[in-house]
């Protein structure tokens, strides 16, 4: 009976362990499950436009030759952090045909996926050879905590193409990695957008893919009133044969919006212009905040805009480091055809270039400069053919030149001094050495001349001091322990924020913006009662944060 019994236990552990389901082709739906996994895929299949497919966690899907899996309908893969669901190839050469979503009829869902060997690279129509892992033609499947990885497209999209028509609903992507993918004739090796309004990237990481052409990270062909909005994502090491190493945003539709914030831009290439990024449209909008450049190159002999390459745009950028970049000329910006942007507490360093390796600035173009920090640029740190409206409260130091071509009135030429007694010129630029912490460390030191040197008519800094200089600000307060159990209400007209009181702490201070990411400000109009604050309803949407002060 013993021995019966193991060889019964035996038999049971072998059926789970080598349990698997093939699928010969034709329409699906209903559950995929673990126990079936994995799906061994010997043909196209289709979710049929009235079905739906759910897939759970742990599921293994594997393609057995160059086959597709077209959606129609529904399809909701929805694994776990510990428990992902898996889209391959059985040869990870030959791959297979990716995920396509072909005008869906509702909403898909992809999370805690991982889709790779995707091989988009051949066949007649050109929905073929867009899309190496997913393909999305007029579709909004919503894609979450996924890994794109490997794929290849012929055309448009190694990981990722949406090709839409101009539709206003959002395409929306948090939390994903896509890397080592490729485009291999054309665009967007890690993702293509065409055709859609409105597109969200939030916690993302595009790394390591490569287009044959442009933006080896991302590309955009914007529609009319495009809007992209990059949050908090890392786009590192892509390469693109011509345009855009990291991003290219390109189109013909007049006001493109292009919102970048919270991000890293790292070690992209191009070899033409924009090794970072590449943006040209007509009367658009480039706006970038709280926001690092580091190590990208336009790597031609001709080629411009290591950093950022932006043509007839007008921008904010703002809190934005610019490092180690690269390019013939303009080693971190090069500003072409009348773009006109202001920069606001940036910092310029250690960029390099033929001509202007900090900034390249085109005859037909002006620019805003204060706050920044511009040091240690091989070459000029700004190379200007065109117009600057405004450069003050600024500090130059130990560039190869502050300034080339067209130099404003009065620059470098000291005749006063500023609110720490430093020499400075008229326009309150000064030229000593920043005192920044270190190699890759862009932070003010306490000895540093750009503390407290700012625009005095700029927001204040955090610590509630006035505006340094530079994308980092020096914290002059001492650290406490931030206020826990902020809560916020509504009672009436007014806004009532409450908190636990902090150890230590002499006061408070509230700080409110019309916008989530940036442009906070002392709020001076509430009244304190404790820890607790009130002020008057002023618009219908504000965001604050407590800090408290010893």
């Amino acid at each position: 009976m013993k021995i019966f019994a193991f060889i019964l236990i035996f038999i049971f552990i072998s059926t789970i362990l080598f349990s698997q389901t093939t699928i010969t082709g034709g329409y699906i739906s209903g559950s995929w499950t673990e126990v079936g996994s994995p799906y061994l895929i010997e043909d196209d299949i289709t979710i049929h436009a009235d079905s739906i497919l759910a897939i759970d966690p742990g599921v293994e899907i594997i393609y057995q030759g160059h086959y597709k899996f077209i959606v129609d309908g529904v399809m909701n893969a929805v694994g776990t952090e510990a428990d992902s669901i898996l889209f391959t190839a059985a040869d990870p050469d030959s791959g297979w045909r990716g995920l396509r979503f072909m005008t869906s009829a509702d909403t898909s869902h992809l999370s805690y996926c991982i889709v790779e060997y995707g091989r988009a690279t051949s066949g007649i129509s050109f929905h073929e050879r867009r899309g190496g892992g997913i393909y999305s033609y007029n579709s909004y499947p919503e894609i979450s905590n996924c890994t794109i990885r490997n794929n290849k497209a012929g055309a448009y999209g190694g990981g990722i193409c949406f090709w839409g028509v101009g539709s206003s609903r959002p395409v929306i992507i948090t939390d994903c990695l896509i890397m080592n993918n490729e485009s291999i004739y054309d665009r967007g090796g890690g993702i293509y957008f065409n055709g859609y309004n409105h597109v969200e990237l939030e916690n993302c990481s595009i790394n390591q893919n490569n287009a044959l052409q442009d933006g080896g990270g991302i590309y955009f062909n914007a529609s009319f009133n495009f809007e992209l909005y990059l949050r908090n994502c890392t786009v590192e090491g892509n390469i693109a044969g011509s345009k855009g190493g990291g991003i290219c945003n390109i189109g013909s539709p007049q006001d493109a919006q292009m919102y970048i914030s919270d991000c890293r831009i790292n070690n992209n290439t191009s070899a033409n212009d924009g090794g970072g990024i590449w943006t040209d449209h007509e009367n658009g909008l480039l706006d970038i905040c709280n926001t690092i450049f580091d190590g990208n190159s336009a790597t031609g002999t001709t080629s411009n805009g290591g950093g950022i390459y932006a043509a007839m745009s007008w921008s904010t950028i703002e809190h934005v480091t610019f490092t180690n970049n690269d390019a013939n000329e303009g080693g971190a910006i090069y500003l072409f055809n009348d773009a006109s942007p202001e920069f606001d507490h940036c910092t310029i360093v250690n960029n390099t270039a033929v001509t202007g390796s900090g900034m390249f600035i085109d005859e037909t173009c002006d620019i805003d400069l204060s706050n920044s920090i511009l040091s240690l640029n091989s070459t000029s740190a700004i190379h200007n053919e065109g117009t600057i409206n405004t450069l003050e409260y600024s500090d130059f130091f130990y560039n190869s030149d502050d300034i080339t071509g067209n130099i404003p009135l009065g620059f470098s030429e000291l005749s006063t001094v500023n609110v720490n007694g430093d020499s400075c010129d008229v326009h309150l630029n000064i030229f000593m050495d920043p005192l920044l912490v270190g190699v890759d460390d862009y932070h003010l030191t306490s000895g540093s001349p750009c503390i407290d040197a700012g625009d005095p008519a700029s927001p204040l800094d955090p610590d509630g001091t006035r505006a340094d200089m530079g994308a980092f600000y020096f914290n002059q307060v001492v650290a406490l322990d931030p206020p826990q159990d902020v809560t916020i209400e509504i009672i009436g007209s007014t806004v009532h924020l409450s908190w636990n009181a902090v150890a230590g702490a002499g006061s408070y201070k509230i700080y409110s913006s019309d916008e989530p990411y940036t442009g906070f400000v002392d709020d001076t109009l509430g009244t304190f009662v404790g820890e607790s604050w009130n002020t008057s309803i002023v618009n219908e949407k504000k965001f604050y944060y407590v800090i408290a002060i010893e």
